[in-house]
């Protein structure tokens, strides 16, 4: 077809996929700071936990299987980056908790 100018009209029009970010398995996780321990809930699949302080230094590293508590009776009070890797498909989630 052609408009009043004589030009084709082209009427097909394939839009690109969404973009955005895919939310992973680690997206149930939640991790909650208990008498200066870690309470990790929401474990659907094995993961494994690295918890680091802010220096970027290991303070703990330990795998778990379904929810519970990472115990962090030698570490000092303060903020600790965590990240969960499920060893089952790789997804990877980083959280922020503050231990008092």
């Amino acid at each position: 077809k052609k408009d009043m100018l004589g030009r084709n009209i082209i009427y097909c029009f394939d839009p690109p996929p969404p973009c955005g970010v895919e939310e992973g398995m680690n997206s149930n996780l939640k991790m909650y700071s208990n008498a200066g321990n870690i309470q990790v809930t929401g474990i659907i699949e094995p993961i494994n936990l690295t918890v680091m302080d802010m220096s970027g230094k290991i303070v703990a590293n330990n795998d778990m299987q379904t929810d519970g508590i990472l115990f962090m009776t030698q570490a000092a009070k303060g903020v600790y980056i965590i990240q969960a890797t499920n060893m089952v498909s790789g997804d990877v989630s980083t959280h922020k908790l503050s231990l008092q």
